[in-house]
Order: structure tokens, then sequence, then C-alpha cells
């Protein structure tokens, strides 16, 4: 296995916004093409980013808001949010993720073989405030959301994302279903730190992928 770390010493910055849009380093992208023609690997797996639903889902906005997720109308609401359309939060994070995976676009151009993106991990149910000490101050002013809120943003960041990876001839792979109880939650024995998962999880990665390359799924 070759390891590419976008944010190694060497390509920092891996990538810059400028005027809403993203530019890759060259550098990294120049990396990522050399190191698939010199090893030839039987595929690709990719993850990039992947931190916009925990960022908005971290603490509570002062302006609080929600959104009803379709076929989980299920899921309640924060109390006294401000409802968003399903449509413009899409919208928001289309936005940033076309822009992000534009790295993805870089290797897909550079492989002839199936390439894979993994998903970012569930959301655990219980907020373990002691991971995100950054956030300490604003969840002090504002709180933070409850979990129904928390997984409506991880869906539909999971949402957004398939169709990129469909249009760019990407697998796109959830979350193993091991890892996940029967609610959607990530289990919070294979939590690393409110938004990785641990070395169990990864172990539950790297066997599902192996079993989407042996399916010949591509």
């Amino acid at each position: 296995m070759h390891v590419i770390n976008a944010r190694d010493s060497q390509f920092e910055p891996w990538a810059r916004w400028v005027e809403r849009r993203i530019f890759i380093n060259p550098v990294l992208v120049d990396s990522i093409a050399a190191t698939i023609a010199r090893t030839g690997p039987d595929a690709v797996a990719v993850n990039v980013d992947g931190s916009q639903h925990f960022t908005l889902g971290a603490t509570n906005h002062p302006r609080r808001f929600d959104f009803v997720l379709p076929d989980r109308e299920d899921l309640p609401l924060e109390p006294q949010a401000e409802v968003v359309p399903y449509d413009l939060m899409r919208r928001v994070f289309m936005h940033e993720q076309r822009n992000v995976l534009q790295l993805l676009a870089a290797v897909r151009a550079a492989a002839r073989m199936p390439v894979f993106y993994f998903s970012v991990p569930p959301v655990v149910a219980r907020f373990i405030e002691a991971h995100m000490p950054s956030t300490w101050d604003t969840i002090q002013k504002f709180g933070s959301p409850g979990p129904a809120l928390r997984f409506k943003l991880w869906a539909l960041y999971m949402d957004v994302v398939r169709t990129p990876c469909a249009e760019m001839d990407v697998t796109f792979l959830p979350p193993p279903a091991e890892t996940v109880d029967r609610d959607g939650y990530l289990i919070e024995a294979l939590d690393g730190d409110g938004l990785h998962g641990n070395a169990r999880y990864g172990a539950a990665v790297l066997k599902q992928l192996a079993s989407a390359m042996q399916a010949g799924v591509a």
C-alpha cells in the first residue's frame, strides 16, 4: 500500500481558496500522478476533506437552523430553529464539495484503474465535547445541536458527494454496515475524535475496500 497524505508539509497548503474557487497545489497533483504511474496499483482509494458537516454541526449557530432530510422525516427538528429548505442546503454543500473534489478529479485523470471514494464516518449519537477543545467557548455560549441535526448534516454530505463521484466514474463507498447502529450512527467504540474513526473503524474500511475490489466494483 502506498499512501499520499495531502497535508504533508511538502504539499502545504494542499489547496487554497481564491474568490470562491479552490486551487489544488500542483506539487500534490504531480506527486499523485507520478506515484500512480510508478507503482501501477490495482486500485486507488481517496478521501478528501469531508468536514463540512462537522463544522456546521459542532456548535449551535447564533441563528439556529434545521432542515428535513428526505426519507428520514422521523428525525426531529431542533427547538426554535429556522427550517431551511433541503434543496438550499444541498446547493450550499454542493458548491464546496465540487470545489474540494477537484483533487478527486485529478486522481481520476491520472488513474486508469478503479478509483474508490471513502465516505467520512457517520456521527456518534452522544456528542463528545472533549474531542473538540477549539469549540468549547462557542458551545458554552450557544450550546450544541442534538444528534438528529448532526446526522442530517452528515447524510446531506453523503448525498452531495455521490453526485460528482458518479460523474467521474468513481465508486462511492458508504460506511461499512458493521460500523453503524440500527439508527445509522457510528458505533461509539469505533469513534476516534468525534470526527474521524479509530483504528478499528479503519480496519473495517480496508476490508470493505478489499471486498469491493474483489467484486470488480468500479
